[in-house]
């Protein structure tokens, strides 16, 4: 079967590009799943914003500037109906969605998905809420992103003696949530130790580079409270940040309402690292409530729940241990058996 995917996120990487710099979900998830595909015999090729034409682990990544594809069994449209356009071909169409379905909703992008009537596949059950009511009738499949395999083929995690925190939630996305709610009270309680926040943007800003307007008043918020053992870091490759993060002992995640995927979440579940979320968006599905992680109901319960982690280690191994146990591991080929199911059945 030829399956030709389309992207067009303004990222500019390829097959090769996640051994070399960090990565988000949404493009990690491409790669994976084209590899696994073609790992199972399927001609493969990604039409994207790649550096140059170059096959990679059996896929072939081509510009999607100079596309000229005329024909292929399936074609998968990475979170952009539009792409449709650019092919004139009768086969088979799916919108592939890690990222919110608001964005449908826009006049371009609704008549875009009503014009090809793609079959859409999407991340969970609380991805459908962000699908306008007018596509729902369309046909839609929930396949959820695959387990990030450098976190899944790691040992056991080895907290450090100071109790550090993880946070690697969009500065715009909580972040100023969960800085308030250390300052005002985890760090009273425990003064030794240690928020890691792992952001791209606001490390660059600490650096001394310019950085968008949007992201001053959190900065500024950062830039007060760094006093309070709160540590700026810039993400790493994956097979770098899970041995940074090794030695961390809870991943404080505030959650958003529309936030559909929580790769980040999914990553550090798999590496058996416990949890704190609130009840929003796809974070709730991604752990099991009361045994990998918690989900608190208000900012108390999410205090107590990240004290206790961060200052009981008997806690957090027994935590660990067991959500080694309870996490099932979705390898991206179990994911690609349920695309081809979808491919076959449409």
């Amino acid at each position: 079967m030829l399956i030709t995917f389309l992207d067009n996120s303004h990222i500019i990487y390829d097959g090769s590009t996640i051994n070399n710099k960090p990565l988000d979900g949404a493009e990690k998830s491409l790669i994976y799943l084209s590899e696994a595909l073609a790992n199972i015999g399927h001609v493969v090729r990604v039409y994207n914003n790649c550096y140059e034409s170059i096959v990679i682990n059996d896929v072939s990544w081509q510009k999607i500037n100079k596309i000229d594809a005329t024909h292929s069994d399936v074609w998968i449209a990475h979170n952009d109906p539009k792409l449709f356009d650019l092919v004139n071909s009768n086969s088979k169409k799916i919108l592939w969605l890690t990222s919110s379905g608001l964005k449908l909703a826009r006049p371009e992008n609704f008549t875009a998905v009503m014009k090809h009537k793609p079959t859409i596949i999407i991340q969970g059950e609380n991805h459908i809420n962000s699908i306008p009511d007018g596509l729902k009738s369309l046909d839609a499949s929930i396949i959820p992103s695959g387990n990030n395999p450098h976190f899944i083929e790691n040992e056991s995690l080895l907290p450090s003696i100071t109790p550090k925190a993880l946070v690697t939630t969009h500065p715009l996305m909580g972040l100023d949530w969960i800085i308030n709610l250390w300052v005002q009270y985890i760090h009273t309680k425990l003064p030794w130790a240690e928020l890691h926040i792992y952001s791209y943007t606001l490390h660059k800003a600490m650096s001394g580079k310019k950085i968008p307007d949007i992201y001053d008043s959190i900065l500024k918020l950062v830039e007060t409270n760094l006093a309070y053992n709160i540590k700026i870091k810039s993400p790493k490759i994956d097979i770098e940040m899970v041995k940074e993060i090794k030695d961390m002992r809870v991943h404080l995640y505030p959650s958003h309402k529309y936030e559909v995927s929580a790769f980040s979440l999914s990553e550090t579940q798999v590496l058996g690292m416990p949890a704190v979320i609130r009840p929003l968006g796809a974070a709730i599905e991604k752990i099991y409530n009361g045994k990998t992680g918690f989900i608190a109901n208000d900012e108390s319960q999410f205090v107590e729940y990240s004290t206790r982690i961060l200052s009981d280690l008997s806690f957090f191994n027994r935590m660990h241990e067991e959500s080694k146990v309870i996490n099932k591991l979705r390898s991206w080929d179990k994911v690609a058996e349920e695309f081809l199911q979808v491919f076959k059945s449409r």
